[in-house]
């Protein structure tokens, strides 16, 4: 066993110096990718909402609207493109299950430094995609089928979904220690998304990374115990 979690270890430790090699250039910042990434969907929440006309009570009912058609877009994005390979959204594959999936297992999940922070934030481009091919159609769908300002509020509310998702995400996989790593909330969804590291599990279940909405809905829900095991055993060293 001893023998074997020491190949484990070198074989991840191996690949993750071939990722750093091959992604994180020596003028790289942390923080100007995470500020980026901040800067990048406050602008278009507050582009989205500067495009409201005419504000109403009745628009409240859009924001849990939103959240959960972003909810379902995470599920459905993470479970049938980022664990399958499927024409024209290979790069998603590659950048998942290719490289994060191998970067981070169940029982080491931070990262080594914050330079790490490319191997758990998603690069410019992809982010565009999901704001601009995921988010933006959906919201002008609904702004042509009711009304403009709604598509607009539906957009806000769904790019500060993914800004939640990008935060969430990176905090379950900072150092515990981190000042964001030790936040409640964090720490929950650290444990929560734990279990989807396991390579024999993650494929089936614990698709939803903020809230587990359909991960619950649809059955794909990690059991508590094993949440609670993550937990309770953190990382290993």
């Amino acid at each position: 066993m001893d023998t074997q979690h020491t190949r484990d270890r070198e074989r991840l430790d191996a690949f993750r110096q071939d990722f750093r090699a091959a992604n994180v250039h020596s003028g790289y910042v942390w923080s100007r990718h995470v500020a980026a990434v901040v800067l990048y969907c406050v602008t278009a929440i507050g582009g989205a909402l500067a495009q409201v006309e005419v504000w109403s009570a009745i628009y409240a009912l859009v924001v849990p609207c939103a959240y959960v058609f972003a909810n379902l877009a995470e599920y459905t994005l993470h479970r049938f493109l980022m664990h399958r390979v499927r024409w024209p959204f290979e790069f998603l594959y590659r950048r998942h299950s290719g490289e994060h999936h191998r970067f981070f297992t169940r029982h080491r999940m931070d990262v080594d430094s914050l330079r790490d922070l490319p191997a758990v934030i998603f690069p410019a481009r992809v982010s565009l995609f999901f704001v601009g091919g995921v988010a933006a159609p959906a919201a002008w769908v609904v702004g042509w089928r009711i009304t403009p300002d709604i598509g607009w509020l539906f957009l806000a509310t769904a790019v500060a979904y993914y800004l939640s998702y990008e935060l969430l995400h990176l905090g379950a996989h900072l150092p515990e220690q981190n000042r964001w790593g030790r936040a409640r909330v964090v720490r929950w969804v650290r444990a929560h998304h734990a279990v989807h590291h396991d390579p024999r599990r993650m494929r089936h279940e614990a698709f939803n990374i903020t809230v587990p909405l359909w991960d619950a809905v649809l059955g794909t829900v990690a059991s508590r115990d094993d949440a609670a095991d993550s937990a309770r055993h953190g990382v290993e060293s």
